[in-house]
């Protein structure tokens, strides 16, 4: 077990209400101390709602000042999130307002006079404040994943096919039929001549546009039109649950709403995505992967890969043709340092296993974003299992860096087992977790001329968790698969005239 540390220090003003329940601001320094079990102890149980049965515990203390004694507890068990909040909810009715807000929330399955409120503030002119603001909710949310029950159940349902962890609850259907309704709240996008469409509700324009995409008979780039034009009004319904305003009432709070409230950002959109691929109570992922193998390109693109199987051999022979054309530094380093254990690629599998297995697991998700989030998180893995072995876990020092990505990318494509026993089944994967696929930069809205309304930019966070804080670039990440895939085919000799790639090769 993990000897006590401090995960967070800061100046912060901290809100407090007197008798008469007006609420005043007071500056308290902030502290979040932790003990818990390490990764190897906790074997994948749900922590105790019981405060510090087992002698773990993750609380955050306000004090007067760095070195009092006195200090104010809040249980962490008992929140599940910490979410920023409408300054109008505090009193600011000027626009542009003067505070940013934070507030922890009760976890729904503790009576909120168990759990004090807790809610901090820092000034929008003061970056210092604004930093350390940003800091605390980063720190709290990832220890009420830990600590909290609720949360912790929710990670493991979200998180199911990141573990391989099949046993796993999945995600419960009352939350999928609440955002069903949710969605059907929205109103639907104007048609592209500026008429109101013809569907009721947002909900019926994404099982339309779900429709109109298995029954495209054009190419990719025109079916790429509909699936991340769906995308993008996903992720509206998503970032707007994620920035909602607490439930007002007792009973809400306990709810299901209460439950909605302790998803972090990725879990909305998964959750999101789930009402529509689940529209039925029935996955439709199977038949969009159907729909996505009869795709001319892709059958091309997976025939010329067989081509370089055939010539080469098997995914670790390949794999030591293709370095001629994407090098791994690394790996030549590796074979350096441990001569013994690293003679060729394929003594490299052990090691990788980790991240292999969670691209594996990509016919498991019911959702394309969790597809996504499969290769960003095993692309970190990968780099994180080599930088141990190389000894390089600090910046510097042989960390592997950005540069590294496509090599790494090659080494989870040749030495995975689906890869050279189901091929055509794995570029599918792929290229169907590219179709739905948007950038955090607006490029592809304006490429494919997306509709208006939609959410285009600004969505790491619904692909990964923290994944701006961990500097993951979901699809950048995804591009580097794609094109991989394309210079394997371009490999190939036994064709003279190549066939058409599904997405040009970005350039670098």
């Amino acid at each position: 077990m993990s000897s006590p540390r401090a995960i967070f220090e800061g100046w912060l003003e901290v809100q407090t209400k007197s008798f008469l329940n007006r609420r005043k601001w007071h500056r308290r320094y902030i502290k979040i101390w932790t003990k818990l079990k390490e990764p190897a102890e906790e074997n994948g149980t749900v922590p105790s709602s019981e405060t510090d049965s087992d002698g773990c515990f993750s609380a955050l203390f306000t004090l007067d000042d760095q070195d009092s004694k006195l200090a104010q507890r809040y249980n962490l068990r008992y929140y599940c999130n910490a979410k920023y909040r409408s300054p109008s909810w505090f009193g600011e009715k000027e626009s542009p307002a003067q505070f940013s807000y934070v507030e922890l929330v009760t976890s729904p399955d503790v009576p909120q006079e168990k759990a004090p409120e807790l809610v901090v503030r820092a000034s929008r002119e003061d970056q210092e404040q604004m930093r350390t603001l940003r800091l605390l909710s980063l720190a709290c949310q990832e220890e009420c994943r830990s600590v909290c029950p609720v949360s912790a159940r929710m990670k493991q349902a979200f998180d199911r096919e990141i573990f391989y962890a099949t046993a796993v609850e999945a995600v419960p259907m009352e939350l999928v039929r609440h955002v069903q309704g949710v969605t059907q709240g929205f109103r639907a996008p104007n048609q592209p001549d500026g008429s109101e469409s013809e569907h009721p509700h947002l909900y019926g324009f994404l099982l339309d546009t779900l429709e109109q995409l298995m029954n495209c008979e054009g190419t990719m780039e025109q079916a790429a039109v509909h699936a991340k034009g769906l995308t993008g009004f996903v992720a509206r319904v998503s970032r707007q649950l994620w920035t909602q305003n607490k439930p007002e009432n007792k009973k809400e709070h306990e709810g299901v709403e209460g439950r909605v409230e302790a998803l972090s950002e990725y879990q909305l959109r998964q959750l999101v995505e789930l009402s529509v691929f689940n529209c039925h109570g029935v996955s439709i992922m199977p038949s969009l992967h159907n729909w996505v193998l009869g795709m001319p390109e892709v059958k091309q693109l997976s025939a010329r890969i067989e081509a370089m199987q055939r010539q080469c051999g098997s995914g670790a022979e390949l794999l030591e043709v293709m370095l001629l054309t994407i090098p791994a530094p690394w790996f030549t380093r590796l074979k350096s340092q441990q001569p013994d254990a690293y003679q060729n690629a394929h003594d490299t599998i052990g090691m990788l296993t980790p991240a292999l297995e969670m691209v594996a697991a990509m016919p498991l998700c019911n959702t394309t974003v969790q597809k996504v989030r499969l290769w960003a998180e095993a692309i970190l893995e990968a780099i994180s299992l080599i930088n141990m072995q190389l000894g390089a876990e600090q910046h510097g020092n042989g960390h592997l860096g950005g540069d590294d990505i496509p090599s790494v990318v090659l080494f989870l494509t040749c030495l995975n087992d689906m890869f050279e026993a189901e091929l055509h089944h794995f570029v599918g994967q792929v290229i169907l977790a590219e179709l739905f696929c948007i950038d955090n930069y607006g490029n592809d809205a304006r490429k494919y001329s997306l509709p208006h309304g939609g959410l285009y930019e600004d969505l790491a966070n619904q692909y990964a968790f923290h994944a701006d804080r961990r500097g993951i670039d979901h699809s950048h990440y995804l591009l580097w698969v794609v094109d991989t895939l394309q210079l394997i085919s371009e490999s190939a000799q036994e064709d003279p005239n190549p066939h058409p790639s599904p997405h040009p090769r970005p350039h670098r």
